[in-house]
C-alpha cells in the first residue's frame, strides 16, 4: 500500500511541471495516479494555460480537483473547463491507485471488519491484482493506529 506522497514521483512531477504543480500538500495521491496527474497537468497547461490547479487529492474513492479559473473567463469556456476536468475525475474512478491499471474497482474500507465503523474517507480504487496486499496492509495499519489511540489504563479516556 503506497503512502500519500511518493517523494521521487513528486519531485519528477515538480521538475516537469514547475509552477503548474500544486504546492505543499496540494498534491496528495497514491503512486498509481501519478501518470493520470502528469497527463492532467500537461494537457491542462497546453489547452487552458490560464487555469491554475490548486489541489489534487485522492480520497474517498475518486480524485478531487480544486482549481482557479480567472474571472475574465466567459461562461461557455468555464463550462468547457469544468467538463474537461470532470473527465479526469471520472477516469480516476476506474484507475487503480496502486498500479495505474484501468481495472480499478471501488473498494469500501468498511468491508474490512476491524470491530468498529470506518469512514468512507478511506475508500479507494483498487484493481483485483492489488486488492489482497492492499487489504492486508490497510488492516495492519488501521489496527496499529487503533492500538496507539487506546489508553494504557482502560479507565482513562484517550484525548
Amino acid at each position: 500500500m503506497s503512502g500519500w506522497k511518493n517523494p521521487e514521483l513528486h519531485a519528477a512531477l515538480a521538475a516537469k511541471h514547475g509552477d503548474r504543480m500544486p504546492r505543499g500538500y496540494g498534491l496528495l495521491i497514491r503512486r498509481g495516479w501519478y501518470p493520470l496527474i502528469d497527463r492532467l497537468l500537461s494537457e491542462t497547461g497546453h489547452r487552458y494555460p490560464h487555469v491554475r490547479i490548486d489541489t489534487l487529492r485522492g480520497y474517498g474513492g475518486w480524485l478531487r480537483i480544486k482549481h482557479t479559473i480567472p474571472d475574465s473567463t466567459g461562461f461557455i469556456e468555464r463550462s468547457e473547463i469544468e467538463k474537461y476536468l470532470q473527465g479526469y475525475v471520472t477516469e480516476s474512478t476506474w484507475t487503480c491507485e496502486e498500479c495505474s491499471s484501468h481495472r480499478g474497482l471501488h473498494w469500501h474500507a468498511a468491508s474490512v471488519d476491524l470491530g468498529h465503523a470506518i469512514s468512507s474517507h478511506y475508500d479507494r480504487i483498487i484493481c483485483p491484482d492489488c486488492r489482497p496486499a492492499f487489504e492486508t496492509q490497510f488492516r495492519n495499519q488501521r489496527q496499529t493506529e487503533i492500538l496507539k489511540s487506546m489508553p494504557l489504563n482502560p479507565f482513562i479516556r484517550a484525548h
